[in-house]
């Protein structure tokens, strides 16, 4: 009678472990295909996420959820990194950037705007990214051949900024030497 009952356990206890497996292979989902539309959708959710994050610091003086901003980055990084031609992408890394800035890695800001010089010279708010970055080689990290061949770069494709803009890009570019401190007193005394 025993070896009944255990023939009869086994048995169960097969049928049990066989069906399980069964189960798990059935459950395995199909992989989802990835989209610039479907990115796109998760950059609006974690945007609309960030904006209430935003709202609640000023309202309420909360706290910067840096995960939150972490999240928006990789979503809006992950639009030009899969997508490099959607007429989006540089637009991602724009917003990418200035989360980076909000994180204080000014680096890793300062990387993704060069790529988008690089890559997106014709991006709408290009001379924007080159002040930011002019901006980055002349007072966070001082260098000034970079600098120079950045606002090289900016004035050759000067027929949209403001003649001041223009103006204080070639003042600065004859003054490339000068440390920003340095360059401020000169302006200063003037």
């Amino acid at each position: 009678m025993k070896k009944i009952f255990l023939l009869a356990g086994c048995g169960a206890l097969l049928l049990a472990c066989s069906s399980k497996e069964e189960t798990v292979v059935n459950d395995q989902a199909a992989p989802v295909e990835i989209t610039a539309e479907s990115i796109k959708e998760g950059i609006k959710v974690m945007d609309d996420s960030l904006e209430v994050i935003y709202k609640n610091i000023m309202e309420n003086d909360g706290q910067l959820d840096r995960k939150a901003v972490l999240e928006a980055i990789n979503r809006h990084l992950s639009l030009y990194k899969n997508f490099p031609e959607d007429e989006a992408a540089a637009a991602s890394l724009d917003k990418a950037q200035m989360l980076f800035m909000q994180l204080r890695l000014e680096e890793e800001a300062a990387k993704w705007r060069s790529t988008l010089i690089k890559e997106y010279p014709a991006y709408k708010d290009i001379h924007r990214i080159y002040d930011m970055q002019i901006v980055y080689y002349t007072i966070d990290d001082v260098q000034p051949k970079k600098a120079e061949e950045l606002i090289r770069l900016a004035l050759v494709d000067s027929t949209n900024m403001a003649t001041e803009q223009v103006e204080m890009l070639k003042s600065r570019l004859e003054n490339i030497n000068l440390s920003f401190d340095e360059l401020t007193k000169k302006m200063n005394a003037n």
